[in-house]
């Protein structure tokens, strides 16, 4: 499955696609909505980490995620290439380069390879697990 992940992976996307996103223009609006533990609000969908970290998705383009940190500025853009379960997105950095690949095996449960194949983490509903089965991370 991991060596199947990474098949017809783009080490590079071209980030002047994305110039729009480089920081959240909603932030205000949508950290008013994410304290409020909102998940849909308006033409998007919002998720809050535990470290501070959000992601958005917007009703449109709902294969596009971009994930910011606590103050906006954008860390990650995840886009899924493959849309029935098993579902695979591909994530890069904010310079466009591969961070990781997701493999999702069903709405709950997701396995992330880092870009040299190892095994980051393993989602199971909102909380984040590392190799050893530490919790690490969870969504809000």
């Amino acid at each position: 499955a991991r060596i199947e992940c990474f098949k017809d992976v783009s080490e590079k996307i071209n980030m002047t696609n994305y110039v729009e996103h480089m920081t959240d223009k909603n932030f205000e609006e949508n950290n008013l909505a994410l304290r409020k533990k909102k998940k849909k609000y308006k033409n998007r969908y919002l998720t809050l980490f535990s470290d501070g970290a959000y992601g958005i998705s917007y009703r449109s383009k709902r294969n596009e995620y971009f994930y910011y940190n606590s103050s906006g500025k954008l860390i990650g853009i995840e886009l899924k290439t493959i849309t029935s379960y098993p579902q695979k997105s591909v994530m890069y950095d904010a310079d466009g380069n591969l961070d990781s690949v997701r493999l999702w095996l069903k709405n709950n449960e997701q396995f992330v390879f880092n870009k040299d194949k190892s095994l980051s983490s393993h989602w199971i509903g909102n909380n984040c697990y590392n190799e050893k089965g530490e919790l690490i991370m969870t969504r809000k």
